[in-house]
């Protein structure tokens, strides 16, 4: 039995196989899907592929990228999703992106602690985006995010970081980077 803790099949690219993707997966014995949100668009797409899908599960958020897009109504629709709908499990995918920096550092970090906070009113966990940005994803995990629970996906920091984010209460997911030549230190 396999649980993908981690899609994005709302994504155009899926727009000529989306149901024989998802069959394709149930055939190999998977029995669920998180569908990630990464704006209000996918979210709300996250959100009507697991209305309409038995094993499949929504995340709502807005990724680090588009955090300069976030606006206070977004927030609100967020917490109303998750009110009203049992199969939006998670708010994510939410953090720091320096890697590419294309929101604002002090925007990314104001959106990251405010999904946190978003998720400890909702009960919810959090699905953690890390990009070069270890130490402030760390600060803000530790001041802001006490008593919640949630993954770092795509992990790309070190094993001290790593046993840290443990101790935390957190997961953590190694992807598509643990593939690549030259992240030795990543396996």
């Amino acid at each position: 039995m396999l649980f993908d803790s981690h899609a994005h099949i709302d994504d155009s690219r899926f727009d000529s196989d989306r149901l024989e993707t998802i069959e394709r997966a149930r055939e190999n014995g998977v029995t669920g899907i998180i569908n990630i949100g990464a704006d209000m668009a996918s979210s709300a797409r996250s959100i009507a592929l697991a209305q309409s899908h038995k094993g499949i599960y929504a995340a709502v958020g807005i990724h680090p990228h588009d955090a300069k897009a976030a606006v206070d109504a977004d927030y609100d629709q967020m917490a109303q999703w998750v009110g009203s709908e049992p199969k939006v499990v998670a708010i994510g995918e939410i953090g720091l992106d320096y890697y590419y920096d294309l929101s604002p550092r002090d925007v990314q970090q104001d959106v990251f602690i405010r999904h946190i906070d978003l998720a400890r009113q909702l009960g919810k966990p959090i699905i953690i985006h890390d990009r070069d940005a270890h130490g402030d994803v760390m600060n803000i995990i530790k001041k802001e995010a006490k008593g919640i629970i949630g993954v770092f996906h795509c992990y790309s920091g070190s094993l001290e970081m790593a046993k840290e984010v443990l101790k935390l209460g957190f997961y953590v997911s190694f992807a598509g980077p643990v593939t690549f030549a030259k992240s030795t230190k990543l396996k």
